[in-house]
């Protein structure tokens, strides 16, 4: 275990503290990188929780939850930190064996592909599952996942899921609830006001550039790409791929041309006052690794975002996850800028 990961899991906060009427999962972060979306399941499994009962805690819809346990990669939204802090104050916490553990609290109502839910289901085809589903929920299928859609709220549901689970996500995402207001947040360094990039606008670029569906590329690399407005391939130099970035604070690049895609770290400095991320410890991949060898692309993925959440700090101040090199001490750039009057 690194030592970042153990300094996290010395002190469990005690059940008094999460029963305080002062306290709110928002203000008080655990000290650490936030789980994977495998870790967080098996989280859930060893309280045995089902999703609606883990939603009522977190105050957060049951496709988010969903959402977030189907996530390759972590974001470190505001939802994955709430979440992250409600099951550690309720009794778990991260440790190596969690998939283990998982394996022995896991429901018996698993299911591994579609044939399986259909037959768990009493299903003759999609259709009749999408009846029974109702009118509200739209289902699409891939080879490894599904997709429910529904008045304001999707989410994909990544082979093997609980059946359990996915007729606890039909419901909510066929109730349609107005989504709570997004919370307010410090813009992280590589955030601008034009770097935001849709799933759509993400597959129109790989499509046009790659010739690949993007699918492809977020079944291996996980999602949660936005347009990386601020990434330079060397000082001063021009982009020769379209980069996109992954996490907050960032933990993954993605650039892709005509021939070729590669992943690497970003690494983050200060360039005539504005913040850039540089990507660092590249690896340039052919189109065909994604088809091939698939399992060794999400292997290099996850070192790389290991080695970024490893830098991963928490600032003193506004108490937000910040990048190693946007810190200095124990306070990140913003807040100095803001507070101490420095200029970067």
């Amino acid at each position: 275990m690194s030592g970042v990961r153990r300094r996290w899991t010395d002190r469990l906060p005690t059940e008094a503290e999460m029963n305080s009427p002062d306290w709110h999962p928002a203000e008080e972060m655990p000290q650490g990188p936030i789980p994977t979306g495998v870790e967080f399941r098996a989280m859930r499994a060893v309280l045995g929780l089902s999703l609606p009962e883990l939603a009522q805690r977190t105050r957060l819809r049951v496709h988010r939850l969903a959402a977030i346990e189907n996530r390759a990669a972590p974001h470190a939204d505001i939802d994955e930190q709430v979440l992250h802090v409600v099951l550690m104050k309720s009794g778990v916490r991260w440790h190596p064996d969690l998939a283990r553990q998982q394996q022995v609290a896991g429901l018996t109502t698993e299911v591994h592909d579609l044939a399986q839910l259909l037959d768990d289901t009493d299903s003759g085809g999609l259709a009749d599952l999408a009846r029974l589903a109702g009118s509200e929920v739209q289902l699409r299928v891939g080879h490894d996942h599904v997709w429910l859609g529904g008045p304001g709220a999707e989410v994909a549901l990544a082979f093997p899921f609980d059946l359990v689970d996915f007729w606890d996500v039909v419901e909510d995402v066929a109730a349609g609830a107005a989504p709570l207001p997004p919370p307010a947040r410090v813009p992280e360094p590589d955030d601008d006001d034009d770097d935001g990039v849709s799933v759509s606008e993400l597959e129109r670029v790989v499509e046009a550039q790659v010739g690949l569906p993007v699918g492809l590329l977020v079944d291996v690399l996980g999602g949660g790409w936005r347009r990386g407005a601020d990434v330079l391939e060397a000082e001063g130099g021009l982009l020769s791929r379209t980069w996109f970035v992954s996490g907050e604070p960032a933990q993954l690049l993605l650039g892709v041309d005509q021939s070729s895609f590669a992943l690497a770290r970003p690494e983050g400095r200060w360039e005539d006052h504005r913040p850039v991320l540089h990507p660092v410890d590249q690896h340039v991949l052919d189109l065909t690794d994604l088809l091939v060898r698939p399992a060794e692309v999400a292997a290099v993925a996850a070192a790389l975002v290991g080695a970024s959440r490893a830098a991963v700090r928490w600032c003193a101040l506004c108490r937000r996850q910040r990048s190693a090199w946007h810190m200095d001490g124990d306070e990140c750039h913003d807040c100095m800028s803001e507070h101490r009057g420095t200029v970067f």
